[in-house]
């Protein structure tokens, strides 16, 4: 990278990073781009299975987890799911809704997300440097001085910490971002593994076990908080959408609610004279789920008339209210965002810049923003970077 003090520096190289970074350059402005991975954009490579989830059409305040949620009703107006869907066009990039309002790519795969907004960089004349570890930041006047761990130093006028959190380690992901925030002493929402499966233990872990592979429907609660989608049984405990929605949710100890029925609330059926409970469920449960429930519910399979109120209240309370206890999750190598981060009480909302440590932006996954599987972490990233930009522009050219 040139020795020229850059307009803006930027350290990470994820979506939010990226997008930062094209977006400044449309604005005139010289960047230069420090990451630690050997590429760009790893986790969007990985993204809806390397098909990359962009966005969702439904995108709404209340799909967002954060301590200051005022803060992501603020921003979201900003820029729409129809700014997404118009700025990845010109990458020739046309949206498909798969289901519940996620919008995948029509053609293509998430490299050519990634591989757009990187060649628009280059052909911008942005500068990347890979491999990088940071050892020092520092601020001199209104420059920043970005020293690495081999003694090269880069500066910049204004500083985006696109950093990412603490999901998926594997790809290089880490508590950087805020241990920097922290030590410029800006405050940190506790962070944990979110959109994570669950785990079970002991008689739990059996039943479990003995149905992994399964997936089906249902609804899933902790206290206000439904979700309703399919859950897939596992041998460590529960995954799929479902259970990957809720685990943003739910708290160590906590018990999840489990409807098996979402979509039917009329019981009146199984009871029905002459009918088989077990038979009129085959058309509802998959027969491997309702073959384990036969062991405790024996009654399943006889007459209706042969059935006791309190065995029918009983089946009823068991597909109709349900319940999980997990042990825990399987943590941050597993979940595909983390909760929780730099509090954004911290930052102007206008413009995603520190209150403490005026010069410096903050955005995506190292922010208290979390949103719901589906597209709409992509959507809070690609919101950020451009209000991160837009404000970087107005604070050197306006």
């Amino acid at each position: 990278m040139s020795n020229e003090i850059k307009d803006v520096l930027i350290i990470g190289a994820g979506a939010y990073g990226l997008k930062t970074a094209v977006w400044a350059l449309r604005y005139g402005l010289t960047v230069g781009i420090l990451e630690k991975n050997e590429q760009a954009g790893k986790k969007i490579l990985i993204s809806g299975g390397g098909r990359c989830n962009y966005t969702n059409l439904h995108t709404h305040p209340d799909a967002f987890i954060s301590d200051n949620p005022r803060f992501v009703k603020q921003l979201l107006s900003a820029w729409s799911v129809q700014d997404t869907l118009d700025f990845f066009a010109e990458y020739g990039i046309h949206p498909k809704e798969k289901t519940l309002g996620q919008l995948f790519p029509e053609q293509g795969n998430a490299k050519t997300f990634r591989d757009g907004m990187l060649s628009e960089i280059l052909a911008r004349k942005g500068e990347i440097e890979y491999q990088i570890r940071i050892k020092e930041i520092i601020k001199e006047g209104e420059i920043f001085i970005v020293t690495t761990s081999t003694g090269e130093t880069y500066k910049g006028h204004k500083l985006v910490i696109a950093t990412g959190g603490k999901a998926i380690p594997a790809m290089g992901a880490s508590d950087w971002g805020m241990l920097q925030a922290k030590s410029w002493g800006m405050e940190i929402i506790s962070d944990a593994p979110a959109l994570v499966p669950l785990v079970a233990e002991g008689e739990n872990l059996l039943y479990n076990q003995a149905l992994a592979g399964l997936s089906t429907s249902v609804a899933l609660s902790v206290g206000k908080i439904r979700f309703v989608e399919n859950i897939l049984f596992t041998h460590k405990g529960w995954s799929g959408p479902a259970v990957l929605q809720i685990s943003s949710y739910w708290d160590s100890g906590q018990m999840i609610q489990i409807d098996y029925l979402p979509e039917e609330k009329n019981m009146e059926s199984l009871w029905a004279k002459d009918q088989v409970p077990f038979n009129i469920l085959k058309g509802w449960i998959p027969s491997r789920l309702l073959e384990t429930w036969v062991q405790t519910q024996p009654w399943l399979i006889k007459k209706s008339q042969e059935i006791s109120n309190k065995e029918k209240q009983l089946t009823e309370k068991y597909l109709k209210q349900g319940q999980l206890l997990p042990s825990g999750t399987l943590g941050y190598e597993k979940a595909e965002v983390m909760k929780g981060g730099v509090d954004t009480r911290e930052l102007i909302p206008q413009t995603l810049e520190s209150r403490k440590m005026p010069g410096t932006y903050w955005g995506g996954e190292v922010c208290d923003v979390t949103g719901w599987l589906g597209g709409y972490n992509f959507q809070w990233a690609w919101v950020s970077a451009f209000v991160t930009a837009r404000a970087i522009y107005s604070s050197l050219k306006g």
